[in-house]
């Protein structure tokens, strides 16, 4: 079976996360079945860090969620 690598990628500015985990919250491929390989967005150490950004969907309910405005979705280059 072959993953589909999607043309968005989810974006943390560390200097405005609190690591509140907002976004990983709401993010709906992190909500799928748990399985850590299919992980996005992940709080670890007190700031989100982007574990598999190549699955990011683009639908932007982490950017909505953050109330740092921490977070962006941009198109892959």
């Amino acid at each position: 079976m072959n993953e589909v690598i999607n043309t968005y990628i989810p974006i943390v500015n560390t200097f405005l996360c609190n690591g509140c985990g907002d976004c990983a919250r709401s993010c709906p491929v992190d909500k799928m079945p748990r399985n850590p390989e299919k992980t996005i967005l992940k709080v670890i150490n007190g700031m989100v860090n982007i574990l598999r950004p190549e699955l990011c969907e683009g639908c932007g309910l982490c950017v909505e969620s953050c109330p740092q405005s921490a977070i962006k979705i941009v198109l892959k280059e």
